[in-house]
């Protein structure tokens, strides 16, 4: 049996919308009537990223032996292999896909995606430049390039691209999410909160717009608001090697602070000193994990979007 194409772009649009469910029944469908409906399969693998990634790597590499110079199969594998966390790989495939077909946007975006990941923040935003050359009306491009701005402490490159993005598309939940990530760093809390809001109330499975609410509930808190401005600031360096450097840095600091200075004050004063340095110690440490964990606390409170 055929399929239309207006039955895998229907498919596509529930994936658009956010119905994953709905997209992979209908995918399921076309693929077991015609298992090498390379489309399908994409739609299916792409629909899978991050809940399956096993079946999704499965999916991929089979419309890529049926089609070795799909582009978007091969973008598909970039983003599985950096969900796998094999960073080589998540590389060669993003570059491979921009090789592929040079002059397609999406590829550059996620080229710009994968590099961000593993900080190569130069060729990151070479490829979002990219991209917007090509298309400069996306407002994915746009957000995602503001973010990558912001992570690298350019916050006024980055609101001009994300209040273009929202001028572009006022009611895009990605544009808003940057828009209040923007907004977030500027110490605007209640501007975030309610862009954070209004994103979820378009897309209440938005990924960007999850992670701006938990991050202004973080910075609210006022324990793990102190990791949370160590932890922008730390990503605000760039290379893991500079990170490492500030790491070490503090440490000598404070070895020398506690023989030098520290030894010459009250015993109160000496565990006082000694207990805040342990707690920020043990705060910097644990916090990832704190933040994750209200990260998927709240991806689980969310639902499909009303009709679906």
């Amino acid at each position: 049996m055929s399929h239309t194409p207006t039955q895998i772009n229907a498919a596509y649009a529930l994936m658009d919308a956010g119905n994953l469910t709905g997209a992979r029944t209908s995918f399921e469908h076309i693929l077991a009537d015609t298992p090498d409906h390379v489309p399908a399969l994409c739609g299916m693998a792409a629909s899978l990223i991050g809940e399956d990634n096993k079946k999704a790597l499965a999916c991929t590499l089979d419309a890529l032996a049926r089609d070795p110079e799909n582009d978007y199969a091969t973008r598909i594998l970039a983003l599985i292999h950096m969900q796998l966390k094999k960073k080589q790989e998540a590389i060669g495939a993003a570059n491979r896909a921009v090789e592929l077909e040079s002059f397609n946007p999406d590829n550059h975006h996620i080229q710009g995606i994968v590099l961000a990941r593993y900080d190569q923040r130069e060729g990151a935003e070479a490829a979002y430049k990219r991209g917007l050359e090509l298309d400069p009306y996306s407002t994915a491009l746009l957000s995602d390039y503001a973010r990558l701005l912001n992570d690298m402490g350019r916050t006024s490159e980055a609101n001009d691209l994300s209040e273009q993005a929202v001028h572009l598309a006022p009611g895009s939940a990605n544009a808003l999410a940057a828009r209040g990530e923007t907004a977030l760093l500027a110490g605007e809390l209640d501007e975030a909160m309610s862009l954070a809001v209004e994103a979820l109330r378009d897309d209440a499975n938005n990924p960007s717009a999850i992670q701006l609410l938990v991050e202004i509930k973080t910075r609210k808190n006022p324990i793990m608001g102190i990791w949370w401005h160590w932890m922008r600031w730390m990503n605000s360096l760039g290379s893991s090697s500079m990170r490492w450097g500030v790491i070490i840095g503090l440490y000598i600091a404070w070895q020398v602070f506690r023989r030098t200075v520290l030894v010459n004050t009250p015993e109160p004063v000496q565990m006082l000193g000694i207990a805040a340095w342990v707690g920020f110690c043990v705060l910097t440490w644990v916090g990832p994990s704190l933040f994750n964990n209200m990260l998927k606390k709240e991806m689980k409170t969310v639902n499909l979007k009303a009709g679906f």
